[in-house]
């Protein structure tokens, strides 16, 4: 997939209507990125979904793409709100860690050594 760029003269508005047109380039890429975005999503979700049917963590494609599937989940927490209600400031700040959960996915060319 190549990406064209275009080389506007943007840093050398001096009329309107180069203003216009730059205002305008802009906005189709803000809307060229959403849509890419929301694409990445898609594929995304659809990736996962089919790694999670399959039961695999890594798959590599003809074309030397390597895609990798790694979940992560942070450390048990208990309710914030209650156990400030119940302990002291002190102790409270001592056991109060912030935990989260996110599942990566990435896509890169494998590396020569690892084919095979």
């Amino acid at each position: 997939m190549k990406v064209k760029v275009e080389t506007q003269e943007i840093w050398e508005i001096r009329t309107e209507e180069k203003l216009i047109k730059a205002v305008e380039y802009y906005r189709e890429i803000q809307d060229e990125i959403s849509r890419l975005e929301l694409s990445k999503k898609i594929a995304r979700e659809a990736l996962l979904e089919k790694f999670k049917e399959m039961q695999i963590r890594v798959y590599d494609t003809p074309s030397s793409l390597r895609a990798r599937v790694d979940t992560r989940k942070s450390a048990d927490f208990i309710n914030t709100k209650e156990a400030e209600v119940l302990l002291d400031t002190d102790t409270f700040a001592k056991l109060r860690h912030e935990g989260s959960v996110s599942v990566v996915l990435s896509v890169r060319p494998v590396k020569a050594e690892e084919e095979g």
